[in-house]
């Protein structure tokens, strides 16, 4: 799944990693899962052959309950070419 980010960094951009989290239970320990979630992606990336300079690592960021879509897709981890 990473093939097409491997793919972009070594074409000359950035791949920004971002974990999200839904907003139902503890805030605190959401936003720590979904650190965890975007580090185990940038260790994926690494693994892959990306250099840690060429990933950004963005802050945790909390799905509100009126965005669109189910908990579940909320708790995701994105990963972006810049």
């Amino acid at each position: 799944a990473l093939s097409e980010i491997v793919k972009g960094v070594a074409g000359g951009k950035k791949a920004v990693v971002s974990g999200f989290a839904d907003a139902t239970g503890d805030l605190v320990k959401n936003a720590e899962l979904s650190k965890v979630r975007a580090f185990a992606v940038r260790d994926a990336l690494k693994a892959a052959g990306v250099s840690e300079d060429k990933i950004e690592m963005k802050k945790p960021e909390t799905i509100t309950a009126n965005s669109a879509g189910s908990s579940a897709e909320a708790r995701r981890v994105d990963v972006a070419l810049q």
